[in-house]
């Protein structure tokens, strides 16, 4: 009886129709008018469509538009920044696909010697003190003891690179830091044998994709000012001569008549030319005229700056204009009439 059963239910089962639903028809049934029942009313809404979200702005480009950005060039300007003598050597370094810069070897000074960091922990956890907590003050310490008969020894430091902080404003004129010549990083080597051997330390500077190399405006004024300090001591390393009356008087330099007039006369730098000439040289040279650039009324502190300095408010050397020049202006001038009244005649022919 059972068996029979089963047999019959196994028959039905198989001999009825299976509903098969297809995507499109789950598609359709989904995309359907939905009716909502708001009692006696029937509403028609249409299905909610998602927005679609924006597309991802492109990637920027993994190399910059000139790669390397910088060359030995730059480097080179670089290593005439540092102050050093003997002087640093800079060269130009590719230190990844899109990254340059610059790699700079200094020797150092006796008392500055590469060190080892013996303490160093790589896990230590930087934890800034809290200012608003009271801390007791420091306990005054013992001078050490000095023997004025002793030579001065200056203690051991350890290096540190050139231009090594960061200003956080590159336009900044009185800072000067790595970012001021457009590098992103700067760091030192670590300590080898080598450079402890030699006493000398490698500095890097990384010079990131679309940055720009620039010499800031305080290296720049300094290197204008050593130029002009090179004119300088050129005409003051001239012989001077002092046009007298019935014969003249020769000095082997301007810097000797300098000295001369400063240190063994004991003038002072605000003393006039005028005033020098009738009260300290012979009676011939009274009526002598200042050197060529300037005038009667100019002091020794115009005259002489590498002794005196250089004078408040006067940014050349000397503070009047050559002869040399004031013929050079005049040329000029002459030219430029000439090509004026040229141009106006070619105009009034046509």
């Amino acid at each position: 009886m059972r068996t029979a059963v089963f047999a019959v239910l196994i028959s039905l089962s198989l001999a009825a129709p299976t509903q098969r639903r297809s995507f499109l028809a789950t598609a359709f049934r989904a995309a359907r008018v939905r009716r909502t029942h708001l009692g006696d009313r029937v509403s028609d809404e249409p299905a909610a469509v998602p927005v679609p979200a924006p597309a991802p702005p492109p990637p920027p480009d993994p190399f910059p538009p000139k790669f390397p950005v910088i060359g030995q060039d730059e480097c080179s300007l670089l290593q005439e920044g540092f102050l050093v003598d003997p002087p640093a050597k800079c060269v130009h370094v590719i230190l990844a696909e899109n990254v340059d810069g610059c790699t700079c070897s200094t020797f150092l000074p006796g008392s500055i010697n590469p060190q080892p960091a013996n303490f160093y922990n790589p896990f230590l956890v930087d934890i800034p003190p809290n200012p608003d907590l009271p801390v007791p003050a420091s306990m005054p310490t013992v001078p050490p003891p000095s023997n004025p008969m002793q030579p001065f020894i200056p203690p051991m430091m350890p290096p540190e690179c050139p231009f090594m902080k960061k200003c956080g404003n590159p336009g900044a004129f009185e800072c000067v830091g790595h970012d001021s010549w457009g590098f992103s990083e700067a760091h030192i080597a670590d300590y080898s044998p080598a450079a402890a051997a030699l006493n000398s330390m490698s500095c890097t500077y990384v010079m990131k994709p679309y940055a720009r190399f620039k010499v800031p405006d305080k290296v720049s004024a300094l290197w204008h000012l050593n130029a002009k300090l090179v004119k300088v001591f050129d005409r003051m390393s001239d012989p001077f001569n002092l046009f007298c009356t019935s014969t003249n008087v020769s000095y082997p330099s301007l810097q000797f008549f300098c000295k001369d007039q400063l240190q063994r006369m004991g003038l002072p730098c605000d003393a006039e030319w005028y005033k020098v000439t009738k009260q300290h040289m012979d009676k011939r040279c009274w009526d002598a005229p200042a050197p060529d650039g300037f005038v009667t009324d100019s002091t020794l502190a115009e005259l002489c700056p590498l002794e005196c300095g250089w004078k408040k408010g006067v940014a050349r050397w000397p503070p009047h204009l050559t002869n040399a020049e004031r013929a050079a202006i005049r040329e000029k001038e002459a030219k430029e009439a000439k090509q004026k009244a040229d141009e106006e005649g070619n105009m009034e022919s046509e």
